[in-house]
């Protein structure tokens, strides 16, 4: 089943020119990534996600930017969705394919431009994870996933946080990957408003920081690599480690359910302080 489009408000088509990293960087950075035996729910978000995705019996999920397919096959073995995947990269489809197989997973993945190839959508979910920073316009691409789901779905939007130490981390060790990365789209009430853009009515689940944990998602010095293993023992120690922080919390996330129609938006969550 195609999806209709939700209008711009330019009426715009184009994709390729909105993105802040070519598809050849893409294939060079998934470029010797491998597959490996599934190692259980092994992931940061695995206590959020199992608080607020649906479960059911035959429930389709899209995964957005699925390069590697290591979310996907997560997605599939711990809720039992029919999961699909899209990506640019080949070369990212092609360790996903094989990741897949190798762990049992009957995933569908797509290579192409998320915004032109023809999925077979609606989907229950539509996830991404990392993905809408790397566009320069923001309410495009959360558009698009919105398109992707049906009325009653999930929307479920990742996304680094470089608003807090993340940010001039990222800017002063890694100012290339810096320069592929949106500041403006790296925390949950950006997200947010983008989502309330694209029609009224969303019910949020959750529109927050991750976990305060000491991850750095970026090569840093040994000495910076040291505090941040330091400073994520004196968490843990003091039962800080699970509190959402703007400061600490190395990504954020918006999950919400699309309205079955258009009504009045729906009350503020537990929200991230800006």
């Amino acid at each position: 089943m195609s999806t209709a489009p939700i209008p711009s408000a330019a009426g715009e088509t184009t994709t390729r020119d909105r993105e802040l990293a070519s598809r050849e960087y893409w294939d060079q950075a998934w470029t010797g990534a491998r597959p490996h035996d599934y190692e259980g729910p092994v992931y940061g978000f695995h206590r959020l996600f199992s608080e607020h995705l649906p479960r059911g019996e035959g429930l389709r999920l899209l995964e957005l930017g699925s390069a590697r397919g290591f979310t996907l096959t997560y997605l599939h073995k711990e809720y039992g969705y029919r999961v699909y995947g899209v990506d640019s990269s080949e070369e990212g489809i092609a360790v996903a394919r094989e990741h897949c197989r190798r762990n049992d997973v009957p995933a569908e993945l797509h290579c192409g431009d998320l915004f032109e190839v023809e999925l077979p959508g609606p989907f229950d979910v539509v996830y991404s994870g990392g993905l809408v920073e790397h566009f320069s316009d923001l309410d495009r691409v959360v558009r698009r996933h919105v398109e992707l789901l049906r009325p009653g779905g999930t929307l479920v939007i990742g996304v680094p946080s470089l608003v807090g130490v993340h940010g001039p981390l990222m800017r002063r060790y890694q100012p290339a990957m810096s320069a592929i990365h949106l500041r403006a789209s790296c925390s949950p009430w950006a997200v947010r408003s983008a989502v309330e853009r694209t029609e009224p009515g969303w019910r949020y689940l959750y529109c927050d920081f991750g976990e305060s944990t000491s991850h750095v998602f970026y090569p840093v010095p040994p000495a910076i690599g040291l505090v941040a293993r330091v400073l994520g023992k004196a968490l843990r120690v003091a039962h800080l480690a699970r509190v959402p922080n703007r400061w600490l919390s190395p990504d954020a996330y918006v999950i919400a359910v699309r309205p079955l129609s258009p009504r009045s938006a729906s009350p503020a969550p537990r929200h991230a302080r800006r």
